[in-house]
C-alpha cells in the first residue's frame, strides 16, 4: 500500500518502484500516498494484477518492466497467499527470478503462523 514510500525517497539509489498487489484499493492507497510525497526522489508505477501468476504478470507489468530489469525485491506480508496451491507458489518465485537482475536482492517478511 505504499507504506515503505518515505523508505525509498530517503534513499539516494532507487529511481523508480513498480507497485503490484490484487487489490484495487491497496493500489489506490498507495497511489494516494504517493502522490502526497512531497519529496518524490523516485518515478512510481502502481499495477491492479496478481503476482503469483506468472503469465498474467508478465502481461500486466510489460508497460513498465522488462525481464532482469530489476535490481530489489520487497514482498512484504503477501507470499504466504502464494502457498495455496504449489503451481501459484512456484510462479511467485518464476515472477520474482523472470524480473530480478542477476545479483539482485529479494527481501520477503512472511507471518509466523504460529503465533497467528
Amino acid at each position: 500500500q505504499g507504506g515503505d514510500f518515505p523508505k525509498f525517497s530517503r534513499n539516494s539509489n532507487v529511481d523508480k518502484v513498480v507497485l503490484i498487489d490484487a487489490s484495487n484499493a491497496s493500489v489506490e492507497e498507495a497511489k494516494s500516498r504517493y502522490s502526497k510525497q512531497t519529496n518524490k526522489s523516485f518515478q512510481a508505477s502502481f499495477v491492479v494484477g496478481d503476482a503469483f501468476d506468472f503469465d498474467k504478470t508478465v502481461l500486466s507489468l510489460n508497460n513498465c518492466l522488462s525481464a532482469e530489469s530489476v535490481d530489489f525485491v520487497n514482498c512484504q506480508f503477501a507470499l504466504h497467499y502464494a502457498f495455496e496451491t504449489k503451481t501459484r507458489a512456484l510462479q511467485a518465485f518464476q515472477t520474482i527470478s523472470h524480473f530480478l537482475k542477476k545479483g539482485g536482492r529479494c527481501v520477503v517478511t512472511v507471518r509466523n503462523f504460529v503465533t497467528l
